[in-house]
């Protein structure tokens, strides 16, 4: 059996530093990508950091504990509503579509 003239020139030894240095690499993207995860992770974060914002349960215990006052609470309140109401607002129909936009049928032309 006959190799190409590159493969039967080359020296195992030649490809050992470069499959080490390969495998190194790795290794060190691997450690990386688990201690970011670990950095990242949620069960990582402070408890006194509530993590998808402020509640207004939240807010009262603030007002309790003295660290805010009853007129940034209201002014927190007032931004909350107004938030969920916008989130939950119903978007208005489309009342403008063509008819054969409506009947799916624009493409039959």
């Amino acid at each position: 059996m006959s190799f190409p003239p590159i493969l039967a020139e080359a020296d195992t030894g030649d490809l050992i530093k470069p499959i080490a240095a390969l495998v190194v690499i790795l290794l060190v993207l691997a450690v990386s990508v688990r201690i970011l995860r670990r950095m990242m992770s949620s069960h990582n974060a402070p408890d006194d950091i509530p993590a998808a914002g402020f509640s207004l349960a939240s807010l009262r215990d603030l007002v309790k504990q003295g660290k805010m006052t009853p007129e940034e609470f209201e002014k927190a309140k007032a931004q909350i509503v107004a938030a969920t109401q916008r989130a939950t607002e119903k978007k208005k129909p489309v009342t403008d579509v063509p008819p054969e936009m409506k009947t799916g049928r624009e493409f039959d032309k």
